[in-house]
């Protein structure tokens, strides 16, 4: 368990989620790579320019970015006529079914934007290999949306993020920056509508209090560390309190948008206008917000009512299932697509997958507690075909299924071996 859950560098973080589809699915494509490698690889991709089509949204959108150096002035849009040159991004942002229609990402930036698969624990520091997350992220990734990042496919926009994805990045925006969403969400609950500026106005003494409550809690020098560095960007944060932006890249501002834009792209928070800065909660938001602020631990709130208020949020009206002949499968299936090649794979990662393809495809759903509870009954009906890794505190951390429980289930036999 993380001592802070609060994302470390926020500074040119991605907006718009979708990126990080290509991002991690590059990652995966290297034993390990560097910083250089894949933040290059990622701005020149999205920089790539492309020949498309006029149509009402492209001039709608260039209008609104005429800041833009890259982009055409809607008068030379006119002239064109039939077609007009585009980075692929913006072909891509200008969209209608994209909610916002901020984020374009800048090539002198390109060092900054892998940050956010960093803290959001789908690729590894400093060697940028693929984590379990990532991997989890690639399963719910369809192949056209990567592909729609190496040639222009309006059919598949990659930027928007659908059902499965939603779940994904819900789960983890949480779990990596639970400490900093609790009381700031806390705060956006109460107001009618809010701007970057008004709701990052909070930030500094939200860093001042996590900080002062977690130094009892230190474990190591990197906790202190961590600490240290959000007092300094608290002291920065404190500075801006009440002030007029400068510009979008104040510390404000890039500490404060990644705390909000992703969840325009998750259907928490609603724009009225998809180019500016202004935001109320939807209604999905405010079920999500509220149970999970109301939650007295981060941890409970994942393991024990994720799914059930996500349910309640977006509707799906399913039901609660816990019988085998659902959940076998559906655990047996995660676990192939994730397993590791000594044959483990994350305990979490299997259930999270298994509890995303329950609810999306089945309208079936199940806690994480749950369904680690089901999976220590059936190691201990099935000890030679059901084995788990702990860590020195006792925690379940991995599991292994043995290949003749996984063939007797995919041939829909009941498994009869040893007890």
């Amino acid at each position: 368990m993380e001592l802070i859950r609060v994302i470390d560098n926020t500074e040119y973080c991605q907006q718009r989620l979708g990126f990080l589809k290509y991002l991690t699915w590059r990652c995966s494509s290297y034993g390990t790579t560097s910083l250089s490698t894949i933040g290059k690889d990622l701005v020149n991709t999205v920089s790539r320019k492309i020949l498309i089509p006029i149509s009402k949204n492209i001039v709608d959108y260039i209008n609104k970015k005429r800041n833009y150096e890259e982009i055409k002035t809607t008068e030379k849009v006119k002239s064109d006529k039939d077609k007009i040159t585009l980075e692929l991004q913006d072909a891509y942002l200008a969209d209608n079914s994209i909610p916002s229609k901020t984020g374009k990402l800048l090539p002198y930036a390109w060092e900054k934007y892998p940050y956010l698969a960093i803290s959001l624990g789908l690729v590894r520091k400093i060697s940028y290999s693929l984590l379990g997350k990532g991997q989890l992220l690639i399963n719910l990734t369809d192949e056209n949306e990567i592909k729609a990042f190496k040639e222009y496919n309006p059919e598949n926009n990659p930027l928007i993020i659908d059902e499965k994805q939603k779940f994904l990045f819900i789960f983890l925006f949480f779990r990596y920056d639970g400490d900093v969403i609790k009381p700031l969400y806390s705060k956006a609950l109460e107001m009618k509508e809010f701007s970057n500026r008004s709701l990052g106005d909070y930030l500094a003494d939200i860093y001042f209090k996590i900080a002062k409550e977690s130094r009892t809690k230190v474990r190591s020098g990197d906790d202190i560390e961590k600490i240290q560095r959000l007092i300094d960007k608290a002291k920065i944060l404190e500075r801006w309190k009440g002030k007029p932006d400068t510009g979008s890249r104040t510390a404000r501002n890039k500490a404060i948008i990644v705390r909000i834009e992703p969840y325009v792209d998750l259907g928490l928070i609603e724009k009225k206008d998809p180019f500016l800065f202004h935001y109320q909660i939807s209604e999905s938001g405010y079920v999500i917000f509220s149970e999970f602020i109301l939650s007295e631990k981060i941890e409970d709130f994942l393991n024990n009512k994720f799914f059930s208020t996500c349910n309640h949020a977006f509707k799906y009206n399913a039901k609660k299932d816990l019988t085998d002949s659902n959940l076998i499968p559906l655990f047996l299936d995660s676990y192939n697509k994730l397993k590791g090649p000594l044959g483990y794979a994350s305990i979490e990662d299997v259930l999270l997958l298994a509890g995303i393809k329950a609810i999306t495809e089945k309208r079936i759903y199940f806690e994480l507690k749950e369904g680690e509870n089901f999976l220590k009954d059936l190691q201990k009906k099935f000890p030679e075909q059901v084995r788990f890794n702990i860590d020195r505190m006792g925690k379940l951390t991995y599991i292994k299924f043995g290949s003749e429980f996984i063939y007797s289930i995919k041939s829909g036999r009941q498994w009869k071996g040893k007890i």
